[in-house]
């Protein structure tokens, strides 16, 4: 799985909103679906349901997303380590 998508769905996760995700991360509301779709896809589970006019997070949804934002969390701040040890 694709780090990024990891990032799109930790973004989503705390929004439950396609359009305010894909302007926090800067992409097509499109791509946000797409991504979400595709980790789906990936893994065999419904990550989020329509509800209203809009969707949320499933179950296994929130589960994952709890998953997929420490892991988001960690590489950030592995990449600030490698920063800093640059600088060093």
């Amino acid at each position: 799985m694709e780090t990024i998508k990891l990032y799109y769905f930790s973004v989503f996760a705390k929004t439950e909103s396609v359009r305010k995700t894909a302007e926090i991360v800067n992409v097509s509301p499109s791509a946000i679906s797409k991504a979400l779709r595709q980790m789906e896809e990936e893994l065999g589970v419904a990550l989020i349901a329509p509800f209203g006019r809009g969707v949320v997070l499933t179950e296994e949804g929130r589960k994952f997303a709890l998953e997929a934002s420490a892991i988001v969390e960690r590489i950030s701040h592995l990449k600030d380590f490698i920063k800093k040890e640059k600088k060093v």
